[in-house]
């Protein structure tokens, strides 16, 4: 709650003009995800998202931005028979207040020699960061998908990622950004132990996966 106050009122500094290197906006969008080391692949869980930012220049091609946003992140696997009924449901519900905090490099042009020479028309910037993912709710369902079941093992309270995108201007005040996030750089830190807290070499346990497609709008 302290971080979102703060961010909220560096969003009033931006629009009062106190900075002009300072900018703020929202942002909301739609994510998948999977959870890595579950049992099941594929990016099937689907929800939106969104929150609020503050970004910040360095310099001509640099920059900075930090975020909180509420996201819902997982997995979910349904299997049914030839009548179209469910007779299995595996899914896996997380929700998380998120805190990226971006490096963004601006390029000017795209270029690949004797193949592409590209030069954007407005300003398009490469991503770099880590977050950090407090959790505030988690349940699971496992079996024919009636009911919630307890959780087997807890989920941490905390989740790290690493995360890499870009964020494309389409007007002065219209972005749009897309953004893959994962766990597995911090290898140490998964949401889960495996049962009986197991280990192969840098698989600990289940990690979050997920990839996001946002709007920004700013102020």
């Amino acid at each position: 709650m302290k971080v979102f106050i703060l961010i909220i009122v560096l969003i009033a500094f931006c629009k009062s003009g106190i900075n002009q290197n300072f900018y703020g906006g929202i942002k909301a969008g739609v994510n998948v995800s999977q959870v890595d080391g579950d049992g099941f692949g594929g990016f099937k869980k689907i929800a939106p998202f969104g929150g609020v930012y503050v970004r910040n220049t360095f310099g001509n091609n640099l920059g900075g931005m930090l975020e909180i946003k509420y996201k819902h992140k997982g997995a979910k696997e349904v299997r049914r028979n030839e009548a179209g009924v469910v007779f299995f449901k595996h899914e896996i519900r997380l929700d998380y207040i998120e805190i990226p905090v971006t490096l963004n490099f601006k390029i000017e042009k795209l270029l690949i020699p004797s193949l592409i020479n590209y030069e954007f028309r407005n300003d398009m910037f490469l991503e770099f960061g880590i977050s950090y993912s407090y959790l505030i709710s988690a349940k699971e369902v496992e079996g024919d998908g009636s009911t919630y079941t307890p959780l087997a093992r807890p989920y941490n309270s905390y989740d790290l990622l690493t995360h890499q995108g870009f964020t494309y201007r389409m007007s002065d005040n219209f972005l749009i950004s897309f953004r893959h996030y994962w766990t597995f750089f911090f290898f140490m830190f998964p949401i889960r132990e495996h049962p009986g807290g197991s280990k192969y070499w840098f698989d600990h346990g289940e990690y979050n996966r997920n990839a996001e497609l946002s709007v920004m709008y700013e102020f």
